[in-house]
Order: C-alpha cells, then structure tokens, then sequence
C-alpha cells in the first residue's frame, strides 16, 4: 500500500488534529456536564498542569522508587562536552546510553548514544536545553502501561497494556537497509525521520538472515508497532502499579514506558520505568494494526471519562486546578519549544515524596 493510501485507511497513521477531533468534542461535552473545562488539571497533584504538556521529566523521575529506574543523571543546559563526560564518569554510565531532553514527547530528540561521536554531536546540536542520560536498558521487552486510581480509591487498576515491537530488517546478503525498509510499510511511514537518524546505517548491507534493529526508541512515530496487550492485565498486574503508584504521592493517572526481560518479571515488579507520563499519556493499544476504529474511540473516550472523574473528585477535596490562561499559556510556549513559567517551579509534592495523599 502507498503511503497515501496508507494515510486514508489506516488511522493510526492520521494527523493528531484529524484523529482527535471527535474526542475532542466528547471532552467539551463532558466539561459542559461537569461545569469545569480544566478539572483534568487537577488529576495529578504531583505534576504541573497533571502532565498535560511541558512537565520536567527529572522531577518525576524523582516522585519514584529508585529501584524501578535505570541509572539516570541530569545533564543541565549549556553543559560543555568535558562536563558530560564527567557527569557520566561519577555515575558510572557508559555507552550505549540514552539521551533525552528533560522536556519532550513523541521520541523528539531521544537517541541511542553508542560512540564518542555520537555524544560529541547530541552535545553540540541538543545541549541548549537540560537533557536526560539514562542508561540503556538491555530488556527483551517493552511496555506502556496506562493506570489509574480515583483519590477515594485505596486500590487502582491497570486499564491498558502495549507491548512494543521495534522496527527491525532481515539481511539478504546483497540489498542495503535502506532497500529492506523501503519494503516495510511502517519504515516508509516514518521514512523522514529515518533518514536523519539512521544515515550511517542506511548504505550498510546486512548478512543473509541476520536481523538489525534499525530504531530501539519506542515511539511509533520512528517506526515501532504498538500491539494490544490488554490480555496481560490481572491482579497480579495490578497490584505491581498499586504499589508503585501508591508510592508517588499525588498521582492518579499516566502511563508508565517500561522494560522487563520477561513476563513473570512483570508480574514480580522487576522493571524498569523509561518514563511516566500523565493526563496526556494514550492508551497505546488503540493503535494495534488489527484494532478498528470504533473499538479505538470507545476507549478513548473511557480514558476521557477516568481523567474527568479523577479530577472533578480532586477538586472537591481542594486541589486547585490550572486557570485557562495558565494552560493555554504553557501549551503555546512548550509548542514552541520554550519552557514554560509554569514549568519552572516543581509541585510541593513532587519536593516531599512523603507527603499524604490529598
């Protein structure tokens, strides 16, 4: 199928604006009936404006028990080149590592750092910002896993599982990567932002059956297929993110980005989150190539309906939510790419782990 093609009959390829519109309307109708169109801005006491844009992915990353995060260190904006190094160099990362900025979304500007010259090039282009380094988890598997517990609820429950399956190619002995994803219909989607990260490797020909794993960040905007694993979720399941939720306090919804080398792993708790994303984070099984769009809507807006019953009760017990103005301020200003004022100040419960529950 053309690209074109693609674009029409496949929605999971749909500009973000298309695809979201009639969530867009459910949402308007659902403030109209709760009386408040920011509520959501109160799901997550413990993020700026609930993580619906521009929250600092180091002060999360500090709400969590350190025993489910890889080794990770802050690296400021305007860091020289010998300063990373040194900051890498006390917390005993060596490549390969990821590097991330400490605000994003959508896999901008991750990247898998697995020479010197790769570090010397993120630094001079990227460093104009504060990023992440995290290092590279080795993990057979990848998961989003999307949660939510309403402030009443002593018990929450795990409402949607993707696994992630990276994009990858199969040698033939004589074609180049760059051939063998031209025959992959989702490497041709994602064809631009290949084309940048991949430059070294597209001219590289591949030994008969060996396989590469052309794009080890799990966005589906660089290639990656989300598939529905809904079938994972039980108990087991969910008391795992009971206890690591419960543990971060202010928090009700998001969905942890996680690796694990096997399934009785993710059932003990031995993971490792990537990231933790709030209000804006999808239920990432909507996605899978064989789910229709009827069932993907009705999800969505039951995940619509969650984020709006957990902040209109968080409200009633006295969380103020974000003005419109606030909102419609650190909306523009993350969309372009400037941190947000709002931003800059990190929530008093993300500073006092310890902290109740409000």
């Amino acid at each position: 199928m053309s690209r074109f093609l693609t674009k029409i009959f496949r929605y999971e390829f749909w500009p973000f604006v298309l695809f979201y519109t009639p969530p867009l309307v459910y949402w308007a109708l659902l403030s109209i009936k709760k009386r408040s169109f920011m509520h959501f801005t109160a799901a997550n006491p413990a993020i700026p404006a609930s993580g619906f844009f521009g929250e600092s992915k180091k002060d999360i990353f500090a709400l969590i028990d350190e025993k489910y995060l890889p080794v990770t260190q802050f690296i400021p904006a305007g860091t020289t080149y010998e300063g990373v190094i040194e900051l890498l160099d006390g917390n005993s990362i060596t490549a390969p590592f990821i590097m991330k900025p400490n605000i994003g979304e959508r896999g901008d500007q991750v990247i898998k750092i697995t020479s010197v010259e790769d570090l010397r090039q993120y630094v001079g282009k990227c460093l104009a910002e504060d990023c992440i380094v995290q290092e590279y988890v080795e993990s057979l598997l990848e998961f989003g896993v999307l949660y939510a517990r309403r402030p009443s609820e002593a018990k929450g429950r795990v409402t949607s599982v993707t696994q992630k399956e990276f994009l990858h190619v199969r040698g033939d002995g004589y074609a180049t990567v760059r051939e063998l994803l031209e025959k992959n219909l989702r490497a041709r989607m994602a064809r631009e932002a290949l084309e940048v990260r991949m430059a070294n490797l597209l001219n590289k020909v591949l030994p008969r059956g060996t396989y590469e794993c052309v794009q080890p960040i799990g966005n589906h905007c660089l290639g990656t297929a989300f598939l529905n694993a809904n079938h994972l979720i039980n108990e087991r399941l969910n008391d795992v993110f009971d206890e690591i939720a419960t543990g971060i306090p202010g928090f009700y919804y998001g969905r942890f980005d996680l690796r694990v080398n096997s399934l009785n792993d993710l059932y003990a708790g031995k993971i490792k989150i990537l990231e933790l994303n709030g209000v804006s984070s999808e239920a990432g099984h909507i996605y899978d190539p064989k789910y229709n769009l009827f069932k993907a809507y009705r999800d969505v807006f039951r995940h619509m309906r969650m984020i709006s019953d957990i902040g209109q009760e968080n409200v009633a017990r006295g969380v103020q939510p974000l003005s419109f103005k606030a909102l419609l301020k650190t909306t523009r200003e993350h969309f372009s790419g400037i941190r947000p004022e709002a931003m800059q100040q990190t929530s008093d419960l993300a500073q006092k782990k310890s902290a109740p529950n409000p």
